[in-house]
């Protein structure tokens, strides 16, 4: 479930940059490219992980701090008091609480905030 979550969210965030001629910025590539090749690895984690509980409970940690990775990116990459990407923020904080509890949730936050106010 979480596989699909970060499939959608990924997609539907490359797919409105592309088709918002208005956000046109100066990091606009890189974020597109990085939003693509997020795209990718959540497809590909979604397809291994379809039918396959136990390699997806396996790919849990790696997951997760890809996901973690790519939110700072895409902070870095745009303006940080206004980015769109605080969705990704959320989502990995929900993937936290689904997959192991309160304490990694809140180790996660820690962890997110402290890299948010990094990029700043």
């Amino acid at each position: 479930m979480i596989a699909v979550g970060r499939f959608m969210l990924a997609a539907l965030f490359a797919l409105a940059l592309w088709v918002d001629a208005k956000h046109a910025s100066r990091t606009l590539p890189i974020t597109l490219a990085l939003l693509g090749t997020y795209v990718i690895f959540a497809l590909g984690l979604l397809s291994a992980t379809w039918r396959n509980w136990w390699l997806d409970a396996r790919l849990a940690g790696p997951a997760h701090a890809a996901d973690i990775m790519v939110f700072t990116l895409l902070v870095a990459s745009e303006n940080a008091s206004a980015t769109p990407y605080f969705s990704f923020f959320l989502f990995v904080l929900l993937s936290a609480a689904i997959r192991w509890g309160w304490r990694a949730t809140a180790l996660t936050a820690v962890l997110l905030t402290l890299l948010y106010l990094s990029t700043t």
